[in-house]
């Protein structure tokens, strides 16, 4: 489905896009997740490439004092709206904001996640293993802390905040010989092969008949066990286990909308991308061993690769992933 892709060289090299630089300052950029981290670290990136970008937040003090920094920082074209991804309202604002102020945008990405547990960093401290050592090593199950509730309000972000993103501004998406771009950020963390029902990784890897139904269907399965505490011996993770779903059903959503774009003639990329596994955000208690600068470098460059390139793929920071 998706054409050759073009060669990657390193995330910050951005000379050889500049060659085929398709961007104005009148490519309008939507960053949902970017008050802080690698969301906000791909605001910087875009403004840095000229683009009109707009950052969100869900906290509007929070998110207007976040834009302002980034504005005195010598980006102008740094704007800034109120976003909570879990509201249907809010996101419904935010297209309306969007149409009557730029007329519609060129590039969504979209960046909100949390990571659906609660962590005991302090229990794995003392017994001298690194917040980087727990996240690499998936026996380490004691201390993390995962329920229904926890695991509902992960996918509501990570997955239906997405989709609600991507239903609310698909319209707004501008027709141009470019092509307009969609990067959903995920995680190898999603890849099927950390579902251990092959029936599932069959149905989800079936990109031709892959539907809406079929992953929102996968959703209810697991939110489903999750409630009855029937967990163990259907194949799910043993731990970030909302996640870890929420990754492989955006990873999911990602190739079933490219197929459905594509047969519709619609001229839109849409990618999934895995930024780096332990970027230093809040999500790994700053822990990791890349900076969140570094992880939005791939981000931008995925939402900048020329036209006529991938759609519906994987991207693993640079690298494109023959599976998912």
């Amino acid at each position: 489905m998706a054409m050759e892709a073009a060669p990657l060289a390193s995330a910050e090299d951005y000379n050889g896009l500049d060659e085929e630089k398709w961007w104005t300052e009148n490519t309008v950029a939507v960053v949902a997740g970017s008050s802080r981290g690698i969301g906000l670290e791909t605001v910087r990136h875009l403004a840095k490439q000229g683009l009109t970008v707009l950052l969100t937040a869900r906290n509007d003090a929070h998110g207007l004092a976040i834009a302002k920094s980034v504005v005195d920082e010598g980006y102008p074209n740094v704007h800034f709206h109120q976003l909570d991804v879990q509201s249907d309202q809010s996101v419904l604002l935010l297209a309306d904001w969007i149409q009557n102020k730029f007329g519609g945008i060129d590039i969504l990405i979209n960046n909100a996640a949390v990571i659906g547990a609660k962590i005991d960093w302090d229990l794995w401290k003392s017994r001298g293993i690194s917040r980087l050592g727990l996240l690499a090593n998936r026996s380490f199950i004691e201390g993390f802390g995962e329920d229904y509730n926890t695991a509902k309000t992960c996918l509501d972000i990570n997955y239906f905040g997405a989709k609600r993103m991507v239903k609310a501004l698909l319209p707004l998406l501008k027709p141009s010989s470019s092509g307009a771009r969609i990067v959903n950020v995920s995680s190898l963390g999603g890849l099927l092969q950390h579902l251990g029902n092959e029936t599932l990784r069959m149905q989800l890897d079936d990109v031709e008949n892959l539907n809406e139904e079929t992953i929102d269907g996968f959703i209810d399965m697991y939110l489903n066990d999750e409630k009855s505490g029937e967990i163990e011996g259907k194949g799910w993770p043993v731990r970030l286990r909302a996640y870890i779903v929420s990754k492989i059903a955006l990873n999911a959503y990602t190739r079933f909308l490219a197929r459905d774009l594509q047969k519709h003639d619609h001229k839109v990329y849409v990618n999934c991308l895995h930024p780096g596994s332990f970027v230093k955000t809040d999500m790994t208690g700053q822990g990791g061993d890349m900076s969140a600068a570094e992880a939005a470098a791939y981000a931008a460059r995925v939402a900048l690769l020329p036209p006529g390139g991938p759609s519906g793929q994987f991207f693993d920071r640079e690298k494109l992933l023959t599976s998912f």
